[in-house]
């Protein structure tokens, strides 16, 4: 009787642990870039499609013209956001080129290419093209890439990067989780 027990505890586990997927960050030379694989219960490619689209359209942090590209048949789009950056970053000066270091620790803005794919039962959402920018009076004044705030121009790893790692985490943690929550939202629209 206790293996049977055991049995079903690990069954249990593992059909609980999909719900759990934790996001993958890349960090390579090329780009830091984050990806997150959401599976939704019962909902068609077409349902996940009209969904995504419908939650970008409320999402407000997303730029005017937000939608660059999409493609229903295939289950694709590809929009563009941005996020403020709420932690001083090391050698910003130097990277940005900025004139002073009050700009850096207030308007820092984190840009954002972010791709949707969808399939019957999940979709997968991935931010890639990170880049900082530097805003002034809402107008980018400066930008680079993140890769340049990851790494030295040699491609080493800068050493004083926990902190906006973390709130670069936090960042896409939080689109992500706002994306799935709005795509698990039970929606009907005839009842009312």
């Amino acid at each position: 009787m206790p293996y049977l027990h055991k049995m079903k505890i690990l069954c249990y586990l593992c059909l609980l642990i999909p719900s759990f997927a934790v996001a993958q960050v890349y960090e390579t030379v090329e780009d830091i870039y984050f990806e997150k694989i959401i599976s939704i219960e019962n909902r068609t490619k077409d349902e996940l499609f009209l969904a995504a689209k419908e939650w970008l359209a409320e999402t407000t942090w997303m730029g005017k013209d937000l939608i660059g590209f999409e493609d229903r048949s295939n289950g694709k789009i590809v929009a563009y956001g941005n996020e403020a950056i709420n932690v001083k970053i090391e050698n910003a000066v130097k990277i940005l080129g900025a004139v002073t270091k009050k700009k850096i620790n207030t308007n820092n803005r984190l840009l954002f290419v972010l791709k949707i794919y969808c399939q019957d039962n999940r979709t997968k959402f991935s931010l890639i093209r990170t880049k900082v920018a530097l805003l002034n009076r809402g107008v980018i004044e400066k930008q680079a890439p993140l890769t340049k705030f990851y790494f030295n121009k040699n491609g080493v790893p800068r050493t004083k990067t926990k902190e906006l790692k973390r709130e670069i985490n936090a960042i896409f943690n939080r689109v992500a989780l706002d994306y799935e929550q709005s795509l698990k939202k039970n929606r009907k629209f005839g009842d009312w």
